[in-house]
C-alpha cells in the first residue's frame, strides 16, 4: 500500500505511517532515528522516527533527486554515509548534513542486468566497495573516490559486499557463482 509503519515490537500495534511513492529500498541511519527511502525511480527522502510520541514524519529538505534511476542504497552504521548506486553502474556517495546532497563518484563499475548492493566498509566508514556485473570487487577511498583496490575471485557477477562490524578490513562478496567470498588484507 505504499506505506511506512511505525510498529509496537512487542504489541503489534502501528504507532504511524507514511505514504508516499512505492518504496523499493531503504537504510537505517545511526542512532536508528532516521530512515533512508528510495521511492519511485530516482528519488530519496529522509524519514525522522521520533518513538517518544510514535510518530514517523519526513524531514523538510531532506529529498534529493538522481539524474536517472538509483538501483540500491546502503548507509554506513556509524558515519552515515550513504551510497546510491545507479542504473548502468555509477556509485555516488551522499550525505544528509545539512542537507541531503551527493559528495562523490566512484569510477569502474559495470551495470546492465543486475541490483549490484555496495557498502561504506570499516570502522570509520573511510572505503568504499562494490561488486560489478564481470566478477570484480571494487574498493575505493570514500572521501576522493581514489580506486585502492580491485579484488578478482569470482566466475560471474559479484550481487553484493558487506564489511564486518567488527573486523577492521574484512569484506564479504556474494557471487552469481554460488560463492561468498571473504576479503582480508594480509601483511606483506
Amino acid at each position: 500500500d505504499r506505506s511506512v509503519a511505525v510498529v509496537n515490537a512487542a504489541t503489534g500495534r502501528v504507532l504511524a505511517v507514511w505514504r508516499d511513492k512505492r518504496m523499493t529500498d531503504l537504510a537505517v541511519c545511526p542512532p536508528g532515528d532516521r530512515v533512508v527511502c528510495l521511492n519511485g525511480e530516482r528519488d530519496l527522502r529522509v524519514l525522522l522516527v521520533d518513538r517518544s510520541e510514535g510518530a514517523c514524519r519526513l524531514l523538510p529538505n531532506k529529498f534529493l533527486r538522481a539524474d536517472c534511476p538509483i538501483t540500491a542504497i546502503a548507509v554506513h552504521p556509524a558515519t552515515a554515509l550513504g551510497l546510491a548506486m545507479l542504473q548502468g553502474g555509477r556509485l555516488v556517495s551522499f550525505e544528509g548534513k545539512p542537507h541531503l546532497s551527493f559528495k562523490c563518484t566512484f569510477d569502474g563499475q559495470r551495470q546492465r542486468r543486475f541490483v549490484l548492493r555496495p557498502c561504506v566498509a570499516g570502522a570509520d566508514g573511510r572505503l568504499v566497495a562494490a561488486g560489478t556485473e564481470d566478477s570484480r570487487v571494487l574498493v575505493w577511498d570514500a572521501d576522493t573516490g581514489a580506486r585502492l583496490a580491485e579484488l578478482h575471485g569470482h566466475a560471474a557477477t559479484v550481487n553484493c559486499v558487506a564489511s564486518s562490524p567488527t573486523r577492521e578490513c574484512l569484506l564479504a562478496s556474494a557471487s552469481d557463482d554460488h560463492t561468498i567470498r571473504l576479503w582480508v588484507p594480509v601483511a606483506a
